[in-house]
């Protein structure tokens, strides 16, 4: 067989039909049964696929434009195999700049039941070193590092019957994973999607969405616009409505939205004002998941005298008051991770020796690590001196 991946094809599809037979037949990937064990009987075929703790030398096979400033960057393993991740997870990549490593962690926004391609779907977010080059520099043909995908923001994990995703912004990457996963495996289940954008422009991923709400009735698709300069009401059964999402909205937009089970995916000041709003409506808040991307604020302008230190060992750093912990350790040059720069990978722990901070998140963290001082470095801003173990 020439064609390298049609050989890791019909290597996946060989094992996939040797999984075990149950009273009707064959346990395949789409079989037709209970919503949430369908989506496990996907994943166990799935499984079987791949090595999926070995990072993934890539190469971009495709670039897609989805706004001005939002690209999907399709990449395809070097030595032809399958990507194996559950959908939602994300995934840490190590990209080369100027021959200096970077790493950063971005939701997949591709299904693992489409295994030959992994997608990342990338903000350019303004002063970003990274997402800069990746959205304006990195091509057709340029190579990066793909990390084993990990995140507990996922199908295969969190069971459902049926489902209301919401998301704002390029909170929608790790919903299409999901939604793609779900209309692979299990494509009359019943979902509804909410996506939030500043403009009708702002839309990632708005004609899939199209697509995929008219492929089955058992599908839902919302969009609230905060600036209302895009089309509004009704097309091809999609609901429109202009401001904020707010409970009453998801009310009218989602009527039976309580007896779904919901994945929320945004900025934090979005998903901890829904998730009041859902409590203070009766939602069974155990049927409530959530993943924000968003990063730990930064010091702002300030002057000489609002500095503090960061010591590690024999190595010293001033910088200012409200700073991140892992401003300084990257000053420093100390040996620390941090792809997600926002509390989602867990990634970059530290452990304080003396000092005074404030802990914005706790993710990823036992008991038995807060006892012992551990913080998420990236999640953490000095309030007074400070030092931590050495690294």
């Amino acid at each position: 067989m020439s064609n390298p991946l049609a050989l890791v094809l019909s290597q996946i599809h060989a094992k996939t039909r040797a999984l075990p037979r149950c009273d009707s037949g064959v346990v395949t990937a789409i079989e037709t049964i209970k919503p949430a064990a369908a989506t496990q009987l996907s994943w166990r075929a799935l499984q079987q696929q791949a090595d999926t703790d070995s990072p993934i030398e890539s190469v971009c096979v495709d670039k897609i434009w989805q706004t001005a400033n939002v690209v999907t960057l399709v990449f395809q393993a070097k030595q032809p195999r399958p990507f194996m991740f559950k959908p939602g997870q994300f995934v840490t990549i190590k990209v080369m700049i100027n021959g200096q490593a970077y790493y950063r962690s971005y939701s997949i926004s591709s299904s693992p039941s489409r295994p030959l391609t992994l997608a990342l779907t990338i903000k350019k977010v303004p002063n970003g070193k990274v997402s800069s080059y990746l959205v304006d520099a990195f091509n057709c043909g340029d190579s990066l590092t793909l990390q084993p995908a990990a995140g507990e923001f996922n199908l295969i994990d969190i069971a459902a019957d049926k489902y209301l995703f919401i998301s704002a912004g390029c909170g929608i990457t790790p919903m299409m994973s999901m939604l793609t996963f779900l209309a692979d495996s299990d494509p009359h289940a019943d979902i509804a999607f909410v996506h939030c954008a500043s403009t009708a422009a702002d839309i990632i991923f708005r004609q899939e969405l199209q697509q995929w709400q008219c492929a089955s009735r058992n599908r839902q698709l919302s969009y609230f616009i905060t600036h209302g300069d895009g089309q509004l009401g009704d097309q091809f059964g999609t609901h429109w409505a202009q401001g904020r999402l707010d409970i009453a909205r998801l009310q009218h937009s989602i009527p039976d939205y309580k007896q779904r089970t919901v994945f929320v995916c945004g900025p934090g000041g979005f998903i901890q004002s829904l998730q009041d709003e859902l409590a203070n409506s009766g939602f069974e808040m155990e049927r409530f998941h959530q993943e924000s991307f968003e990063a730990t604020p930064r010091a702002s302008m300030v002057s000489s005298h609002d500095t503090v230190s960061l010591t590690c060992g024999e190595h010293q750093h001033v910088l200012a008051k409200g700073a991140t912990l892992l401003d300084g350790v990257e000053a420093l040059g100390l040996p620390v991770i941090s792809p997600c720069r926002s509390g989602v990978c867990g990634s970059c722990k530290c452990q304080l020796v003396s000092g005074q901070v404030t802990k914005h998140k706790l993710t990823h963290l036992t008991h038995q690590e807060i006892e012992a001082g551990v913080v998420l470095a990236c999640s953490t801003t000095l309030n007074s001196d400070v030092v931590i173990a050495a690294l």
